[in-house]
């Protein structure tokens, strides 16, 4: 069982990766057209959106979010995507 402080930690977590989803889904929607960047630059600012999912995963920790954002963010399916589907099953969770 964890101590309120750990909930809060996790809550705050969340929050973290919920800011990054929605980062990435506006970049991969739009934004990268909107920064002009190279189809080189997008891989690489997709590559630093899914480091920092699979970094917060690790400090979330296994079982705690939804197994399908889980999943994703594995796969580097969350750091792809272009509607925040990943986002809102991370705020349901």
């Amino acid at each position: 069982m964890r101590s309120p402080e750990q909930e809060r930690d996790i809550s705050d977590l969340k929050k973290e990766l919920i800011r990054i989803l929605d980062a990435a889904a506006m970049y991969n929607e739009k934004g990268y057209i909107w920064s002009g960047h190279s189809p080189d630059k997008r891989a690489k600012t997709e590559a630093s959106f899914h480091e920092a999912m699979l970094d917060l995963l690790s400090q979330i920790g296994p079982g705690v979010l939804d197994p399908v954002l889980e999943k994703a963010i594995v796969s580097g399916d969350a750091a792809r995507d272009d509607f925040g589907h990943f986002s809102e099953i991370a705020r349901r969770n």
